[in-house]
């Protein structure tokens, strides 16, 4: 996945050199050194041992690695660059490794849910975590619900308790939304990887009970293009159109087992009259109901009655809806 990050503009880099060539004259102009040798520019010390500016930076970036998930800095103009880390805490594994942004926290294709996830937006230049309203995120947790947010290294979600997150919102605070744009995935069960989603957007699923898996967050300057497919980031079974199910009662059986999606209810084949009929709306998220009116043999049309129609113990036929 690539990911546009910036450290250093381009114009900064310009001025650097024109400020070198003004100090050194025509010196810099002179013959190449060695390898392996150092050129100081006239006044600046030569670093001891004969390390190069290079090496002590390389040095300077494993240290802030070693302990893991610390991300490359994301830059915009102009702003302080931030870098991300987070970590997830899975079902039967507890806290897991911090991970740089972009990167995957949790885990997929072993049906193991994320039940807590931390993010740490920090300085990139010192390594210091940001203020505690830098970043918010709120988690949707199975059988909760939507969670009050948390800030800037606080635990989304529960631990200890066997809940699984279903969806994220992920925020910036004021100054940051305004130059940069906070990126998320999930890997929901069933669903595998969603869209991305940014700034606040649901990301996940909601009414279905099926967990996150795994998470993908990244800052990139405002402007910059999404890290992916921005299409369907989050799920929501109210969106679902509705369905219906039925059931008939069927002389010598009695009440049959429920049919939907354009299932027969009843027999055929068997002489067997239908003498009533019960009908449910699935609509997840909505209310309503549907409204049955029968005509039966010996009886005729009956009054509209919610969810059935017919008789039952009486031998009747039903013969129309």
């Amino acid at each position: 996945m690539k990911r546009s990050m910036k450290r250093v503009s381009g114009a900064a880099a310009v001025l650097a050199v024109a400020a070198a060539l003004a100090l050194c004259g025509p010196a810099a102009y002179a013959a190449p050194a060695a390898a392996g040798d150092t050129q100081p520019l006239p006044g600046e010390a030569q670093p001891a041992g004969g390390e190069s500016g290079a090496q002590d930076e390389a040095a300077q970036a494993e240290t802030a690695q070693a302990d893991g998930g610390q991300a490359e800095a994301a830059q915009s103009d102009g702003a302080t660059a931030v870098s991300l880390s987070y970590s997830a805490h899975v079902s039967n594994i507890g806290w897991m490794g911090a991970v740089a942004g972009g990167e995957t926290a949790g885990t997929t294709g072993r049906g193991l849910p994320l039940e807590a996830l931390r993010l740490v937006l920090s300085d990139a230049s010192t390594g210091e975590p940001l203020g505690a309203d830098a970043i918010s995120v709120e988690a949707h947790v199975s059988n909760v619900g939507w969670q009050p947010a948390v800030g800037n290294g606080g635990t989304a979600g529960t631990t200890g308790q066997a809940r699984a997150v279903e969806a994220l919102r992920v925020r910036l605070s004021g100054e940051l939304a305004a130059r940069y744009t906070v990126w998320y995935r999930v890997h929901s069960a069933e669903f595998g990887w969603l869209g991305w989603a940014c700034d606040g957007a649901d990301a996940g699923s909601a009414g279905y009970g099926r967990a996150v898996q795994a998470v993908q967050v990244a800052v990139l300057p405002k402007g910059d293009p999404a890290p992916g497919d921005t299409t369907s980031p989050f799920k929501n079974r109210s969106d679902d159109p509705a369905s219906i199910s039925v059931r008939s009662h069927t002389s010598n059986i009695g009440w049959m087992s429920p049919v939907r999606s354009g299932s027969v209810a009843g027999t055929t084949g068997r002489g067997l009259s239908m003498e009533a009929l019960e009908a449910q709306l699935d609509w997840y998220g909505h209310s309503g109901a549907i409204e049955l009116r029968g005509h039966v043999s010996n009886i005729g049309w009956q009054q509209w009655s919610e969810g059935r129609c017919g008789t039952t113990g009486k031998a009747q036929r039903l013969e129309a809806v």
